[in-house]
C-alpha cells in the first residue's frame, strides 16, 4: 500500500483527478445547499406576519340597484319594451344576484340585438360593462341611456350613480360630485295640490 505524500498532492488536486468539472459543481452546489440553511439557526427567527385586513368588497352595481329602488318615486316611467326584452332583464337580474357576471353579459347582447335602443337595456350594458372595468364604454352607456330615456326616477337615479362611480374611481371628485347630485334631482317628487 502506498502513502500519498500530503505536502505533494492537494486536496483540491486529488479531487480534480478523479472527477470532472461539472461533478465538482454539484458537489459544490450540495456543500452550499447542506451549509447555509444551517447558518440560518443562528439567526433570530422572523416574528409572525400580522394577519391582512381585507375590506369586504362590495357590489357597486348591486348598491347602485338599491339606492335607485329605494329613490321613493311615486311615479315610475319604464319604457315600453318588448315581452322577451322584459324576461332577459329578469335573467341578469338573477345572474347577478348569483355572480354571474359573464351571463349576464351575454343576457345584455342579447337584449341589445332585440331593442338596440331601449335606455334600460343601455343601462343594463353600461352595468355590464363596469363589471369588466370597461368604464369608458360603461359611461358612454349610461349617457346614452340617460339621453333616450324620461330623465327621472329610478332609471335615472342607476345612470347617474353610476356615472358617479366611474368618476371616483377615475379619481375626478368634481364630475363624481356633479353626478350624485344629478342623481339627486332624478327621483319624481309628488305634486301638490293647491
Amino acid at each position: 500500500m502506498t502513502v500519498m505524500n500530503p505536502q505533494k498532492y492537494s486536496f483540491s488536486q486529488c479531487f480534480n483527478s478523479q472527477l470532472s468539472a461539472r461533478a465538482h459543481w454539484l458537489f459544490l452546489s450540495f456543500l452550499l445547499c447542506a451549509v447555509l440553511p444551517g447558518c440560518a439557526w443562528f439567526e433570530e427567527p422572523l416574528p409572525p406576519p400580522q394577519p391582512r385586513i381585507v375590506e369586504p368588497k362590495r357590489d357597486v352595481i348591486a348598491d347602485i340597484r338599491a339606492e335607485a329602488a329605494k329613490s321613493g318615486d311615486v311615479l315610475t316611467i319604464v319604457p315600453v319594451q318588448n315581452e322577451s326584452v322584459t324576461a332577459i332583464f329578469e335573467k341578469i337580474e338573477a345572474a347577478d344576484k348569483r355572480g354571474e357576471f359573464h351571463i349576464a353579459r351575454q343576457h345584455t347582447v342579447e337584449a341589445r340585438i332585440i331593442e338596440p335602443e331601449n335606455p334600460l337595456v343601455l343601462q343594463y350594458t353600461a352595468e355590464a360593462m363596469f363589471r369588466y372595468e370597461n368604464y369608458l364604454e360603461a359611461e358612454m352607456m349610461a349617457r346614452k341611456s340617460f339621453e333616450q330615456s324620461a330623465q327621472l326616477g329610478p332609471l335615472c337615479v342607476r345612470n347617474w350613480l353610476l356615472i358617479a362611480e366611474i368618476k371616483k374611481l377615475q379619481r375626478n371628485p368634481e364630475d363624481e360630485s356633479q353626478a350624485r347630485n344629478s342623481a339627486k334631482s332624478c327621483p319624481l317628487k309628488p305634486l301638490q295640490r293647491l
